[in-house]
């Protein structure tokens, strides 16, 4: 049995190594999975060592396109195959050479981990910390993974049970779906029951059978005016409040219902088409971005090759995606001006609710930001397991445990963000930060002081350019973040982390889009737009190619920063920022003024119109598919073309499929609940002389409707047996 427990190890060095394959991962579930035949036990433990060469310490803000000294090259023989290791000593930086080790089960991660050190200081190379996979029965104080340091071994129970955490968001995801299927089950079974019904496959009963839903819309009908018109409560029937309760059922949680409001691709004249298929096309660029950035780079072969794809001027655009977060906050400044000016600009500013409006966002975005921290805190029970199990999912499920609750005051980009619950939560946090503040220049603009709200809104841009700029600039960043180079130590501590998802480098983008937002509903600056469209489309086209392109720079060594000329990045970095949201900012303006009808009916076709509703929640869940895939994989990926584009398209259609349930079943019910409160808020908020004529109004109508109901069925016995 021993020598079979070693028989699933991988070999060290790797086979491969001179052309980029760092590891060699043996078999995972082989070794793991491995009982004794008399007792069913699993004798054997699996443990993944990773080694590093001894080379110079990595500079500040070092891209993986940059090579290290030629003096290192001095070391060796021009024939040795250590040249050329050192030719590539660069990506040691940020990948190990890694390789499975099945052992006995009587050996603990501290004995692996002295092992691993003992033969890194005989070959000259630093060891990585150790982690262990295992089915055998261990002390339970040797997997606490609760209070984890980075250097310390790891020993993973695969049979750990849940925690409580995990058992109360497991519960709470379960108990709302259990909501869902069963009422939309028994939807089903309503529609099967009416259709064979329809068909004469049963007769109709008598008195004490289910009245239709026409029959229940006279009798609620005319309960409604013995309560209302002659004020006199009526008798409680139990199919009425069977009735009631089915249809508020039906049309909160039903599937089938919330099904077919997501596949109305009806849009109003005054909607602004472009905004759908610019989300759709964000959300699908972020996707393909993220699951090229997030994962790991020894679960490759060939890696030495990534360079080269890096700078191929057909990867160019796809891969810096810097900007393309900057899409979505310029169109949710749109549409906060636009549709709030349309809703009150009539109205004045006596019906604008600034905590009304304020509450209204938090309660939109607040519920599928609860889901997907729960199923964050579950995503280690999935069953799932492999040598980069542990590094795709323990921390993701870790910090949301520990921070779920900053995810629901959306505070996560200012408070706690090294353990982010969900990395791309940190977009949600600064827009509703943004939101606030576009609230009180809305309310100005409402009140009609204009200029004021816009010489408060070039104050606060004129302040956030400058310090955005400022930090830059003395943090010493690169022009650039390109999303593929491997985000470590300072590069995401400081330029990402507290640079990037920070409400400073996006304060221009989110005021223009409020603006715009202003100018399109008030349909301004139309023909000035038509007049100058062909300059405006050239300078636009121009100035995305420009910034897309000019990466190349830097990526092939064309152009070096040094501290001498971090001006030169700082001025990049901000001009980049102005060109991207102002090109994109006349791309809307110029189709929804008629500018270019093409590309106006190609963004608002009627895949892209479906795909916007459930944008939100594929971006929020779109992470779950990326690190569950890169997690559970057991062998290295081939670094080809065709390999890593199926990839991306597998992720990108998985995430959406995910994405569209998610809004069907959880968004739908959601949105519905949203209208619901806010709807009572506004009843609530009339004043007592208003809501007597309102009251009034509603007895008239009421008395006016029934009396016509009456008319048309005065012909029918069992309506006349009704309304008696």
């Amino acid at each position: 049995m021993k020598h079979q427990v070693w028989s699933y190890s991988g070999s060290f060095p790797p086979g491969g190594l001179l052309d980029g394959q760092l590891s060699d991962l043996g078999l995972f579930r082989g070794c793991v999975d491995l009982k004794q035949p008399e007792t069913g036990s699993h004798p054997a433990t699996y443990c993944v060592l990773g080694f590093r060469p001894i080379i110079p310490s990595r500079k500040r803000f070092h891209l993986i396109f940059e090579r290290e000294p030629e003096e290192l090259l001095r070391l060796f023989k021009p024939e040795d195959y250590l040249t050329h290791m050192a030719r590539m000593a660069q990506y040691f930086h940020y990948v190990y050479m890694k390789t499975g080790l099945c052992i006995p089960s009587e050996c603990s991660p501290v004995d692996v981990q002295q092992v691993a050190k003992t033969v890194g200081r005989k070959l000259a190379l630093m060891s990585a910390p150790v982690k262990c996979f295992t089915r055998a029965k261990v002390n339970s104080t040797e997997t606490d993974l609760e209070n984890l340091e980075d250097r310390e071994p790891v020993l993973v129970d695969l049979n750990q049970r849940p925690n409580t955490k995990q058992l109360v968001s497991l519960a709470l995801i379960g108990g709302f779906f259990s909501i869902v299927f069963a009422v939309t089950l028994w939807h089903c079974l309503e529609i099967m029951w009416r259709s064979m019904r329809s068909r004469g496959f049963f007769t109709i009963g008598d008195d004490n059978d289910e009245p239709n839903e026409d029959l229940e819309k006279n009798h609620n009908l005319n309960n409604h005016r013995h309560e209302i018109v002659l004020n006199i409560k009526p008798e409680e029937h139990t199919t009425s409040r069977l009735g009631t309760f089915k249809r508020s059922a039906f049309h909160y949680f039903s599937m089938i219902t919330n099904s077919q409001e997501f596949w109305d691709i009806s849009l109003r004249s005054s909607e602004i088409r472009c905004l759908h298929g610019l989300r759709t096309f964000s959300m699908v660029w972020i996707i393909c971005v993220h699951t090229l950035q997030y994962n790991e780079w020894a679960g490759f072969t060939r890696i030495f090759e990534n360079v080269a794809s890096f700078q191929n001027p057909l990867v160019q655009p796809l891969i810096n995606a810097n900007y393309v977060v900057d899409n979505f906050f310029l169109m949710s400044g749109l549409l906060a001006a636009y549709t709030t000016w349309r809703t009150h600009s009539t109205k004045g500013s006596s019906e604008f609710s600034m905590a009304k409006s304020l509450l209204g966002r938090y309660l939109r975005l607040t519920p599928q930001v609860l889901l997907i921290s729960l199923m964050y805190i579950c995503l280690p029970l999935l069953g799932s397991s492999g040598p980069f199990w542990f590094d795709m999912t323990h921390y993701a499920s870790k910090y949301c445990e520990k921070n779920w609750w900053v995810n629901l005051l959306h505070i996560q980009a200012f408070y706690r963000d090294e353990e982010m619950c969900n990395l791309v939560g940190w977009w949600i946090s600064v827009d509703m930060f943004y939101y606030l503040i576009g609230l009180m220049l809305l309310w100005l603009i409402l009140n009609k002081r204009v200029q004021l709200a816009f010489s408060c809104t070039c104050l606060y841009v004129a302040y956030c350019t400058f310090i955005h700029a400022w930090r830059h600039y003395t943090g010493g960043f690169e022009p650039n973040n390109l999303a593929l180079v491997p985000q470590v130590q300072e590069v995401w501590t400081e330029f990402v982390i507290k640079f990037f998802w920070s409400p400073y480098p996006h304060a221009f983008v989110f005021s223009l889009g409020l603006w715009l937002g202003y100018m399109l509903a008030n349909n301004l600056g139309r023909d000035q737009v038509k007049r100058w469209s062909r300059w405006g489309w050239f300078l636009s086209l121009t100035t995305l190619l420009t910034i897309n392109m000019s990466s190349r720079l830097w990526t092939t060594g064309t152009l070096t920063m040094s501290p001498e000329k971090q001006y030169i990045a700082t001025i990049y970095n901000v001009v980049c920022v102005f060109g991207w949201s102002s090109s994109l900012g006349w791309i809307i303006v110029a189709c929804h003024y008629g500018c270019a009808p093409t590309l106006d009916r190609l963004l608002s076709t009627n895949l892209s119109v479906m795909l916007s509703k459930a944008s939100f929640i594929i971006y929020l869940s779109h992470m779950l598919i990326v690190r569950s895939f890169f997690g559970s994989q057991y062998n290295l990926l081939e670094v080809s073309i065709m390999n890593i584009s199926l990839i991306i398209v597998g992720m990108i259609v998985i995430s959406t499929i995910f994405g569209v349930f998610l809004c069907i079943a959880f968004e739908g019910p959601c949105l519905k609940f949203q209208r619901l409160i806010l709807s009572k808020i506004k009843t609530g908020n009339k004043s007592p002389r208003t809501a007597a004529f309102h009251d009034v109004e509603l007895k008239q109508n009421l008395e006016t409707k029934v009396q016509s109901e009456e008319d048309k069925n005065t012909q029918s016995p069992t309506s006349v047996t009704l309304l008696k």
